[in-house]
């Protein structure tokens, strides 16, 4: 019995001594790797959560309390995250782990994502409204290969020639230390701008042009006369480099108490397409739009003053753009932005597209800078959806509507609201940072960060308290107009073209600035009383028009020459008519055609808006059958005559005696018309009836009165009998115009 529990005794001190044994072998868990690994990913969550709420301060104007109570519930969120793993730590308890671990998931999703979204935004925003001391340069050296009488063929040969340059230029600085690095002496002729650089280049007046790198996008207009200018020039050197520029720095101003002043423009290859001069009113939330035409022909400060067309200010600086508006309205412009095409593509696009009004269908040029893609279609309709290439289109457009560029105006504004209602509208974060990337790369302000959001915050606050919540775009109320003015053109001598310009009403522009001082200044006085005012809950309210399309004030014409015009599409009766009245050799030669009506000019040999003094004769191919024409001929000169006056004023000018035949009696006298000519003694007789007075009776138009009418002055311009004013069309090629269109 003894020895029997001796050896159950000996068993059991076996198996504790082999179960201690095992224990001893068994692992202990690696608490301090895993807990070492969740403190580094925790360390990181914190850092990113934090670099977020740092990242986010300068946009704590959007909202400040509900800025501070996510700060507050986010340091919660990372101090319960912090001490669950730290107890987690101490205690070895798996729920804690569990808890800590998640909280770590969280955090570190939402960090990772808010820091990506973070740097998008700061570096979008930081691009929109950097203040560069330095912008590229482009610089192109220029010559005109319509003769090879100047003897350049290369960069080196411009030594000891005539270099023209426009004055206070940054690529006139660039090309001038680059001649003198090269050791090249040249004769430098200053311009005022660069237009009149190069119609110095056309007409040889310099032997060489500095001009920026897109020169032929800036001048490149539709009419083929400046096409097959640009088409003769050559490049002989091309720079590329970066120059020290002074920052346009914004006002100080609080935007959400006081009203300010916003320049927009839209660029095209350096020149402005669009200028709206803006003005809101935080208080009233009322914006006026004040359009200025392209082609207003105003002082440019940056040229001395001298008057240009107002888009090519920009091509010397946005400075010189802002200070040119600033003279011409008298209002102080506070704030810029500025795009290009692309960038109002890309942020339609971003929003997902726009709804406008459309009043036609037409198919136009797409954002391409190289002219003749038309493959964008707008449809016609009311609150049509559009993207990104054919918003631009519809913005840009104005040869398809009657009104031609006041349409585009009203268009361009149009556009702009409804790019402001869609990001109004817009609560999606990702769709915010796709517009942010469009505008990062296209658009640039002299605004502040602070001063954006702080105003889009109180717009928001302020549409959530009084207007509809669900359609914030309505606390806006938009007023668009444009400065009035009429159409006139420009002879250029150089280049023998008529430029189109547009000349403001000085009215329109007094009127403009009246109405963003009422905008601006709420102390100002109402220029008019209101006797009536009639109201309708039925009927949409619409303000009056800032701008009358016409003003009682003087239309100034430039004084220009006499101009050949564009026959091209006109019967050849018309060019016969006109060319014997004008003294000028007309020769016709005949081809066949399945296009055009027999009878029908299709070319000419001299290009319409010449000046008349420099043409003697002109050749015209002609749709059909017939012989050539020539009609110097004095006898069917005399013979288109219409009157005894226009008998005698060209006998005078052909070295013709006069012989006048009366026949009847009475005291009307009548042209009779021609009895003979003879062109070899100078003597031409003409026909006078003596009638008693009678009525005369209505009558057609004869074709000659169709032709251009001649001033007896001799000063006035030759041209066909003008209807009331449309926009000029691009095929009107006696209007030729050096500008990008």
């Amino acid at each position: 019995m003894s020895l029997h529990n001796d050896n159950r005794s000996e068993e059991k001190d076996h198996d504790n001594a082999v179960s201690s044994a095992q224990l001893k072998q068994e692992p202990k868990p690696n608490y301090f790797g895993r807990n070492a690994l969740l403190t580094i990913i925790v360390f990181v969550a914190n850092a990113l959560v934090m670099y977020i709420l740092f990242g986010t301060t300068r946009f704590s104007s959007l909202g400040k309390v509900p800025f501070l109570l996510a700060n507050v519930i986010t340091l919660l969120v990372l101090l319960l995250m912090d001490f669950a793993l730290m107890f987690a730590i101490r205690t070895k308890k798996k729920p804690l782990y569990t808890m800590a671990i998640v909280l770590v998931i969280v955090c570190l999703g939402v960090g990772s994502y808010g820091t990506y979204a973070l740097a998008r935004v700061n570096y979008n925003l930081d691009k929109i409204t950097s203040k560069k001391d330095s912008e590229a340069v482009g610089v192109s050296f220029v010559v005109f290969e319509d003769t090879n009488t100047n003897g350049i063929k290369e960069y080196l040969d411009i030594e000891g020639k005539k270099v023209g340059f426009a004055n206070d230029t940054n690529q006139a600085k660039v090309a001038k230390e680059e001649l003198s690095k090269d050791g090249l002496d040249v004769d430098y002729v200053s311009f005022n701008d660069y237009a009149e650089e190069i119609k110095a280049l056309f007409s040889h007046e310099i032997d060489c042009a500095i001009l920026p790198n897109n020169y032929d996008s800036i001048f490149g207009g539709d009419e083929e006369g400046t096409k097959k200018l640009l088409e003769k020039t050559k490049v002989i050197k091309q720079l590329e480099t970066s120059v020290y520029i002074e920052s346009n720095l914004g006002s100080d101003k609080d935007l959400t108490k006081e009203p300010f002043t916003v320049l927009l423009i839209g660029n095209a290859d350096g020149l402005s397409d669009t200028i709206i001069l803006c003005s809101v009113n935080p208080i009233s939330m009322k914006i006026t739009m004040s359009s200025i035409a392209r082609d207003s022909y105003v002082p440019i400060t940056c040229y001395h003053n001298a008057s240009n067309k107002i888009n090519s200010a920009h091509v010397s600086s946005k400075k010189c753009l802002i200070d040119t508006v600033e003279q011409l309205t008298g209002v102080k412009i506070d704030y810029y932005v500025d795009t290009n095409f692309k960038g109002v593509v890309e942020v339609v696009d971003a929003l997902g597209g726009i709804n406008v009004d459309s009043p036609i269908e037409f198919t136009g040029q797409n954002s391409s800078s190289e002219r003749g893609h038309f493959e964008v279609h707008v449809p016609k309709g009311k609150n049509v959806h559009m993207d990104g290439e054919q918003a631009l289109c519809f913005a840009r457009e104005r040869y398809k509507f009657p009104t031609g560029d006041f349409a585009r105006q009203e268009h361009q504004q149009q556009v702009i609201s409804a790019i402001i209602k869609r990001i109004m509208q817009t609560r999606d974060v990702n769709t915010f940072l796709n517009v942010l990337d469009a505008a990062g790369n296209n658009i640039e302000t002299n605004m502040t960060v602070e001063q954006m959001t702080g105003f889009v915050s109180y717009a928001m606050k302020k549409a959530g308290r009084y207007y509809d919540p669900n359609h914030l775009d309505r606390v806006f109320t938009i007023v668009g107009s444009r400065i009035t003015g009429y159409s006139s053109n420009l002879w250029n001598e150089q280049i023998q073209t008529m430029l189109y310009i547009y000349p403001l009403w000085q009215g329109a522009i007094h009127d403009t600035k009246a109405a963003i001082d009422r905008n601006t200044n709420l102390s100002s006085p109402i220029p008019t009383q209101l006797a009536k005012l009639n109201w309708s809950a039925n009927e949409e309210f619409k303000a009056p028009e800032i701008c009358k399309q016409v003003y009682a004030e003087d239309v100034k014409h430039p004084d220009n020459p006499r101009r050949l015009p564009d026959f091209t599409g006109k019967n050849l009766e018309i060019a016969k008519t006109w060319a014997v009245k004008m003294n000028v050799a007309l020769a016709a030669n005949y081809v066949e055609s399945d296009q055009y009506a027999d009878g029908t000019i299709i070319e000419q040999n001299v290009q319409a808006g010449t000046n008349l003094d420099d043409v003697k004769s002109l050749i015209v191919t002609v749709v059909g059958e017939g012989q050539s024409i020539n009609n110097t001929n004095d006898e069917d000169k005399f013979k288109a005559c219409k009157s005894a006056d226009e008998v005698e004023a060209l006998a005078k000018k052909l070295g013709y005696q006069t012989v006048q035949h009366d026949t009847g009696e009475g005291s009307t006298l009548l042209f009779g018309g021609i009895i003979s000519v003879d062109e070899e003694s100078h003597v031409v007789t003409y026909l006078i009836k003596k009638i008693e007075s009678i009525k005369e009776p209505s009558k057609k138009p004869t074709i000659s009165e169709q032709v251009p009418s001649v001033d007896k002055s001799g000063d006035s311009t030759p041209k066909i009998e003008e209807e009331p004013y449309q926009e000029p069309k691009p095929n009107i090629t006696e209007n030729t115009e050096i500008e990008i269109q």
